[in-house]
Formats: structure tokens, C-alpha cells, sequence
């Protein structure tokens, strides 16, 4: 990195088109190749500078005709760039170079790494500790057993041979000053002069020089070809360091100087450490992205491999386990490293082993959501107070900010929703009824449906409910309850109580309208068991039993839709972050006449398409969990929405309230692409001319659609005109009650 913040960069200044490229190569067919210098037969050859020496061979008066034809000029491109040519030189000045770049280059390193002040560590690959010591170079270092450590202004080099048809490895350690090619009387060795460093390990010079060579270190055979840990004993001894190797051993072995060992070098298996190398690069990056919350699709675009993506995703699995066991805040980020880990493993082709990690996600969430609320301690069951019971609550229409409800986003950032009660034509259409029998049994029903189940003992009751059982709710509720009681048989249970119960849910609405009105119905039937028992549930601590029922029932959710039909009214629902979810309820600060006005413009359509929305919410949270841009993005800008929403209602500007409405129902598509079709579509573009804005309630895809209109007579219009279609406008009003509790027999 230059002083200005540029890089120099090599970039190669030529480039040459195919024929030439092809013609150039071509001349390897020589058998005897002479050096070409780039810079002066090539480039001063394609101008007409160079001209082969008179009685040059047939190689340079070939590349003469190819660089001149007089058939067809050479054609080139020549890069010109504005800077200076930076050239490294002695090993001192590369170590300054490369240190300033960072360090640690090019490496994977396994264990604890110290580097000390212009320390490099390049091209290397260690699964243990690294201690490099001051000015230390390690170049190439891999497959060595144990702890690395290299002394100061020292080099260690580490390079595959291929020499008399056989392979093995050497470790080349000298002095960062060392000048290998300096005669015997200026020559160093480690730095101090080579013959005191020889007469130090007990070699003397007949044993490292032939009498033909010139007695330099660049010259001296003192490195032995070996296995990688061989070689590195060998190197720890040359260092000074205890390591079992010595003499005896090193005059036994083969040996290499550096000039040999660097015309021996094994190509292939540099490349295949390279590979590896890159591999574990890669997976290194892959944990540390997963582990800073980053979304890893860019990097598994560029995969080197598909055993890397495996590793990693199983190195964060097992993090993500470790996490599991500590405190219970750190279990939505540990449900985020097992989703980083499912597409790990789903892009290696581990099928199996993906699926068991998104499983082990939302069990995380589902832990996550019963640590934040009351606990799992359940009261003993009381006497039934009541002959009867009967709650009834209205639906909710959310205007802005769904999904920042939903765990685990509301426990890492907190939520903020928009929502309305509705009075649907008059009524609350979402109803429990509970009523003691005599018989000591369960018995469920469910109006709409000519649905009854009746439960007998405790493993009838306790048998896993899905969300697409018709009596999961009521199921789940019971078991929040408290009822079965451990140990204890159901009939037993029921008769100190008093007796069975029968339990009846109607929702007066079509299946999938988008009002909420499962968490709802939730929410009326643990009301109902806890006023028949005498038990007193706040509002607040309600919303939380519906969030922990839905995790019971693996359908997720979270606090919007039951409070929606909790609290009353038009409000602004907000939760900070935290497992423990404490909603602050912020009613729209508008006059009556406001109110009013709202109704006169928003116009409620049931399209009559049911909603289709398997899944949705688990896909929706696994993007989170994976850290998706678009979808963090989504759902952080919903929860400004819903605020600037508020403010445009008790403002009465219907003009940008359409405008927030439509720009939320595109980022719902975003989060979602199935949120809208055809039918939703075609309803849209016929209601555009009347309308600010429109946007489906709930998840999308169907169910019912709300529009606002530009004025009260717009409203009217678009009533007329939708009146063709096949849905139906449904008559409101804002609901100025929350749950309504009836009793009976006291």
C-alpha cells in the first residue's frame, strides 16, 4: 500500500490476440528453448527495434517473422498506467512490502497466530500454533505436526521436489541478511558467517560443497529431502532448537542446495497445496462472514470446492451447539450460524446433515421464545369456577411493520407494528366457548367444520399437534395449562376439578383471510381456561402465551396478530429487543371525526382466494437466519413504515398513508415473491383509478385486501365496482374494545 492509499498491482502490460497468441506458442515446439525477455526481443521486436543477431538460429529469425509478417501486421494492446515500477530486491525489502499488506497473507492458520513487528507469514497452511518472531519470513509452510515457532530475521522456506524420480519436501532456513550468492570469505549463514555456523552443528565444508562449485550458501547442499516433519525437525535443529534431529541423521539424508532445490521444484504438488490452501481460505472466510452476521451467497458463488463448504458447515454446527449451552440470549445467533451451516451443507450436497441443522435452528428459536416468557413452571389446575364461559374478539388488520414481530428479528432488533381491531358487521366473529360436563373427558368442537374429538386419557391428549390439526389450538392450550398433570390420570385429574370440559371455537371468517385470527382464537382460548379456573392472565402476559403456544405447535408467529385483537383500537405496537417481549401500546392520536374519516377511505375487500402460505413464515425466517441482505433490509424498513403510518393517520394525509401502503405492499414481495398473483393483480390494476394505496392483510396471496381510497366519494365508486367481482366488500367498524369475557354459573 503506497503513502496516497494506492496498490501497486503487476497487471502485465501486454496482451496479444488469439492469432499471435497461437503463433507465439507454437515456438515451444523447439527443442531447445533460448530465454525471451518480454521487455526487449518482444516488445522492441513487435516495433521493429529488435532484429535477430546476424547467424541467429532458426528460433529467432522464426519469432522475428512472427513479431514482422509481412502478411498481416502483429496485432497487440499495450496497457498504459500512470505510476512508478516497484521492485522488491533484497529479502529485507520484500519483508517490508509484505508486511505492510498485513502480515498474515495468503495462510490458514488453525491455532493462535503471533507474528512479531514485520513478521510475514505467506503461503502457508498450519493446523497449530505460529510464533514468528521479529522480522521472521514463513513461506510454504503445511502439513506439519504440532506448534510452529521461527526466531528473529529468520527464514523459512518450505518447497515440494521432484528430483531422481522421487518426491519429498525441503525446509530451506537461513538469514533475512543472508546473500546467498556472496563468495566463501562475505558469505552468511543464520546471519553470522557461514563456516562459524557449519562448525557450530558439527558439518564442515567438504560435506556441503563438491570441489567444482563455488563454495556459496546458494550452492551449500544442506537441506534434506524428506517428509514434511522431517524436514522441519531437521530445520528446528539448523534454527538452534531441540528437536531429537542431528548429525548423523542430516549426513544419512539426500540433500539439496537452494539453487537445486529450486530447479526441482515439484509444480503439481505446489498446486495442489495451493488448492488446499485456498480451500481452507475459503472455509476460514465462510465462518468468520457466518459468525459477523453477513450473508454468504456471494461467497458461495465462488466455492473452490465442495469439501470446504462441508467443513465450515459443520465447524459452525458445532459452534453453534457450544452456544446452545450457554446463556439463553445467545440462542438466536446460534440459530443463525445452524441456518449459515444448512446452506453450507445443502451447497457440499449433504442433504441429511442441512436438514438436521435448519431442524436444530428453530429449536433454538422455539427455546428462545419459552425462555423469554413466563417459563415452563405450570400452576397445578384449579377447581372450574364457572359452568360456562365465552370469549369473543375481533380481528386485526395490520397496517405496517408485520414480520418485525416475528422471532427471532424482534429479539435481536425489537418490532414495530400498525394494527386495527375491527368490529366485523356488527360483531366479534372470532369466538371460545368452554363449558363443564359431567363426563371427566375433553371434548372439542369446532363450528364450520362439524369437527369433534374427544380425549380420553393423557396420551390421547398429549399426542403431537401439528398446525394442521383442527384441535391443535385448544390442544396446545391445555397443555399451557397445565392439563394433562405428569403422572397423574386424566379422568383423575378432570374429577377433582369438577368434571370435564367441552370446548367450542367458531371464527366467523373465510380460512386464510389474513386477519390474524388463529393467534387470535389462541388468545380466546387461553382467556377462557384461565377465567373458568379462577386464574388471572394480563393482557401482556397473554400475548406471550399465544407466542409460546405457537412455537408448542411449530407454526412460529409472533406477537402482532393476537395483540392486534388484545388491545383495542388503532395502534402502534413496539417492542425493543430482548427475549422478554414487552409490547408498549401507542393508540393513534387522532379525534373521533378522524377515525371516522379513516373509515370512510379504507375501503375492506374479501378477494375470496384463500391465502396459501405453507411454510412462508419458516422461508421467510431461515432468510433472516441466513443473514440475506433483501430480507434484513425489508424488515428493518417495514418498522419505519408502520411509525411514519401512525403519523400520517392522526394527520388525516390519506395521500401518504396510500403512498406507505403501496410502498409496503412492494417490500412484502420482496420478502416474498408469491405475496401477489394474477387474480390479486387483476383486483389491483381495476381498483387503481379510485385508490392512494392497497395492500393485502396478513402474509398476502389472498384473503382480504385492504384499499384506501382517494376521497369518501372514490370509496363509494370502488365499492360499486368491486360489487362485479368475485369477492365481496365486508362492512367494519374500529373496534373500541379488546377480548370480551362472558360468564356463566358461577
Amino acid at each position: 500500500m503506497l503513502e496516497d492509499g494506492r496498490v501497486a498491482v503487476d497487471i502485465g502490460l501486454l496482451r496479444f490476440d488469439a492469432d499471435l497468441t497461437a503463433a507465439l506458442t507454437g515456438l515451444a515446439r523447439f527443442r531447445r528453448l533460448p530465454a525471451v525477455d518480454l521487455y526487449d526481443e518482444i516488445t522492441r521486436g513487435l516495433t521493429g527495434q529488435w532484429k535477430p543477431k546476424s547467424g541467429a538460429g532458426t528460433f529467432w529469425k522464426k519469432l522475428e517473422r512472427i513479431l514482422r509478417s509481412p502478411e498481416r501486421p502483429a496485432a497487440f494492446h499495450c496497457a498504459v498506467v500512470e505510476g512508478e515500477f516497484i521492485h522488491a530486491g533484497t529479502t529485507r525489502n520484500f519483508r517490508r512490502l509484505a508486511a505492510a499488506s498485513g502480515g498474515v497473507l495468503d495462510s490458514v492458520i488453525g491455532g493462535a497466530c503471533k507474528a512479531g513487528h514485520e513478521a510475514v507469514i505467506l503461503e502457508c497452511d498450519l493446523e497449530g500454533d505460529v510464533h514468528a518472531g521479529r522480522g521472521a519470513i514463513l513461506h510454504g509452510l503445511t502439513g506439519l505436526s504440532g506448534a510452529v515457532e521461527v526466531p528473529e530475521e529468520t527464514v523459512v522456506h518450505q518447497l515440494p521436489v521432484e528430483a531422481d524420480g522421487s518426491n519429498g519436501w525441503v525446509i530451506r532456513v537461513y538469514g533475512v541478511e543472508d546473500d546467498a550468492k556472496q563468495a566463501l570469505e562475505n558469505a552468511t549463514w543464520f546471519n553470522r558467517p557461514i563456516l562459524e555456523t557449519l562448525a557450530l552443528l558439527g558439518l564442515t565444508s567438504e560435506e556441503v560443497w563438491g570441489a567444482e562449485e563455488a563454495p556459496t550458501l546458494w550452492n551449500a547442499r544442506l537441506f534434506p529431502v524428506a517428509t514434511p516433519d522431517e524436514a522441519w525437525a531437521c530445520a528446528r535443529w539448523m534454527m538452534g532448537y531441540a528437536s531429537g534431529y542431528g548429525v548423523a541423521q542430516w549426513r544419512s539424508a539426500r540433500r539439496l542446495s537452494l539453487a537445486e532445490s529450486a530447479q526441482c521444484a515439484d509444480g503439481k504438488a505446489l498446486a495442489e497445496a495451493r488448492n488446499r490452501r485456498l480451500q481452507g481460505i475459503w472455509q476460514e472466510t465462510a465462518v468468520e462472514l457466518a459468525e459477523s452476521g453477513t450473508d454468504l451467497r456471494p461467497l458461495l458463488a465462488n466455492l473452490p470446492g465442495l469439501a470446504p463448504a462441508a467443513a465450515a458447515g459443520r465447524l459452525l454446527r458445532a459452534r453453534a451447539n457450544e452456544l446452545r449451552k450457554g446463556r439463553a440470549e445467545e440462542l438466536t445467533h446460534a440459530a443463525s450460524l445452524l441456518m449459515q451451516a444448512q446452506r453450507l451443507l445443502e451447497r457440499a450436497g449433504f442433504e441429511q446433515e442441512a436438514g438436521l441443522a435448519r431442524a436444530e435452528a428453530f429449536t433454538c428459536i422455539q427455546d428462545a421464545v419459552r425462555k423469554g416468557t413466563a417459563g415452563d413452571a405450570k400452576a397445578m389446575p384449579s377447581a372450574w369456577r364457572f359452568e360456562r364461559v365465552h370469549v369473543s374478539a375481533p380481528p386485526r388488520i395490520d397496517l405496517g411493520g408485520g414480520w418485525s414481530d416475528t422471532p427471532p428479528f424482534c429479539f435481536d432488533w425489537g418490532g414495530t407494528v400498525l394494527n386495527c381491531a375491527l368490529e366485523i358487521e356488527g360483531a366479534f366473529p372470532i369466538e371460545t366457548e368452554i363449558r363443564r360436563i359431567d363426563e371427566p373427558v375433553i371434548r372439542c368442537l369446532a363450528d364450520g367444520l362439524g369437527a369433534m374429538a374427544e380425549y380420553r386419557n393423557s396420551e390421547e391428549l398429549l399426542e403431537p399437534c401439528g398446525p394442521g390439526s383442527v384441535f391443535s389450538i385448544p390442544r396446545a392450550a391445555l397443555g399451557l395449562h397445565g392439563l394433562p398433570v405428569k403422572g397423574q390420570p386424566l379422568h383423575k385429574t378432570l374429577a377433582e376439578l369438577g368434571g370435564g370440559l367441552e370446548i367450542h371455537c367458531r371464527v366467523g371468517l373465510p380460512i386464510g383471510s389474513g386477519l390474524g385470527t388463529s393467534s387470535i382464537l389462541a388468545a380466546t382460548v387461553i382467556r377462557a381456561l384461565a377465567v373458568i379456573s379462577g386464574r388471572e392472565v394480563g393482557d401482556h402476559a397473554l400475548s406471550q402465551a399465544v407466542m409460546q403456544l405457537e412455537q408448542r405447535m411449530t407454526t412460529g408467529g409472533g406477537w402482532q396478530d393476537q395483540a392486534g385483537g388484545i388491545f383495542p383500537g388503532a395502534k402502534l405496537l413496539i417492542t425493543g429487543p430482548g427475549l422478554r417481549q414487552r409490547i408498549r401500546v401507542q393508540p393513534v392520536q387522532w379525534s373521533d371525526a378522524r377515525r371516522a374519516e379513516f373509515c370512510q377511505h379504507m375501503v375492506l375487500y374479501n378477494t375470496g382466494i384463500q391465502r396459501v402460505a405453507k411454510d412462508l413464515l419458516r422461508q421467510v425466517v431461515s432468510r433472516y437466519l441466513a443473514r440475506e441482505t433483501a430480507t434484513i433490509q425489508v424488515l428493518h424498513s417495514i418498522k419505519t413504515l408502520a411509525v411514519e403510518m401512525s403519523y400520517a393517520m392522526a394527520e388525516g394525509d390519506w395521500k401518504h398513508l396510500g403512498e406507505l401502503l403501496d410502498r409496503h405492499w412492494q417490500l412484502n414481495q420482496v420478502l416474498d415473491p408469491h405475496t401477489t398473483n394474477a387474480p390479486i393483480h387483476a383486483i389491483l390494476e381495476r381498483a387503481r383509478p379510485f385508490i392512494y394505496g392497497a395492500k393485502l392483510a396478513g402474509a398476502g396471496g389472498g384473503g382480504f385486501l385492504m384499499l384506501l381510497a382517494r376521497t369518501k366519494e372514490a370509496a363509494g365508486a370502488l365499492r360499486a365496482a368491486l360489487s362485479h367481482e368475485a369477492g365481496a366488500v365486508v362492512p367494519y367498524r374500529i373496534a373500541e374494545e379488546g377480548l370480551r369475557v362472558q360468564t356463566y354459573g358461577d
